[in-house]
Formats: C-alpha cells, sequence, structure tokens
C-alpha cells in the first residue's frame, strides 16, 4: 500500500483481507498484490477512519464472545462446533470492531503486541440507546448501556 508491505490475514480465490501499514491513509491508496511473478494494481479510496464492527456470514449479527469465550447470537446461527447464544440483559461480551482511528501509542509495523488508548472514546448505540463509553484502548472498548432497563457493558475491540 503506497510502497508499504502490508500483513495479509485472509486469503480465498476472490478476496485478499489485510492489515494496513501503520500511519494513517487517506485518499487514493495504490494496492499492488503480487502472486507466482504476476501483479495486479488498483487505486482505493482510504480513511484514517472508518469505524465497523466485524459481522458474522449473515452480516446482521456482530462478532461478539461471552466472557467465557462462546458466541453471542441467536442460537440460529451456525458454525459448525460452535453454538451462538444470545447475550442476557446486564452481561460483559466482547465486541470486535475496527477503524476507531489511531491510539495514544503509535501502532509499531510487524509487532505482535500493541497497546494505548482512544481519544475521543468512540459513541456507540445498542438497539437506538447510545452507550457510555467506560474505557476505550488498543484490544478493549468498555460500554455501559445507561439508559436501558437492565444495565448492559460492552467490551469492543477497536
Amino acid at each position: 500500500m503506497n510502497g508499504k508491505a502490508a500483513f495479509v490475514y485472509y486469503i480465498s480465490p476472490t478476496q485478499i483481507n489485510i492489515l494496513t501499514p501503520p500511519g494513517a491513509m487517506s485518499g487514493s491508496v495504490s494496492v499492488v498484490v503480487t502472486n507466482d511473478g504476476g501483479s495486479s494494481s488498483a487505486t482505493p479510496q482510504a480513511s484514517a477512519l472508518s469505524p465497523s464492527f466485524f459481522v458474522f456470514a449473515d452480516g446482521q449479527h456482530v462478532a461478539a464472545l461471552h466472557a467465557d469465550g462462546t458466541l453471542v447470537g441467536p442460537s440460529s446461527l451456525t458454525v459448525p462446533g460452535y453454538p451462538f447464544t444470545p447475550a442476557r440483559p446486564g452481561e460483559t461480551v466482547l465486541i470486535y470492531t475496527n477503524g476507531f482511528g489511531p491510539t495514544s501509542v503509535p501502532v509499531v509495523s510487524g509487532s505482535l503486541s500493541q497497546s494505548g488508548t482512544l481519544s475521543p472514546n468512540p459513541v456507540i448505540t445498542l438497539g437506538g440507546i447510545t452507550a457510555q463509553v467506560t474505557l476505550a484502548c488498543r484490544g478493549i472498548v468498555e460500554l455501559a448501556r445507561e439508559s436501558a432497563p437492565a444495565r448492559n457493558k460492552i467490551w469492543a475491540i477497536p
């Protein structure tokens, strides 16, 4: 990306997912994919901020875990060997997110361990109700759902 190596984390016959190299990129970005001596290029638009939730294959349910590591979602969602159960009111869950922006400690290229806090905290709503963000750092965003009858805490990975 713009002459820098990206970190590949998923490849299929029709898709390549990467982690972009550190440093905010915006506007047109040159992307070149090389495989077995051949290459293909594109110039997509990039944004330094692009907050999103990772979702399961149905495109409707966020990728989330209960505190015990099991999957959050309706029991009708299926992944062989991995059952889903809905979150309960007041339960703490972990939600996988991406693109909330830079942290107080810059990302180190190639490092497995990253840290730092987000500022400002992201604003996230659950079912139309704004959650109070009580912790936002690389790896975890803690949300407390204040306006609902039952308090929910959500952990999200930015």
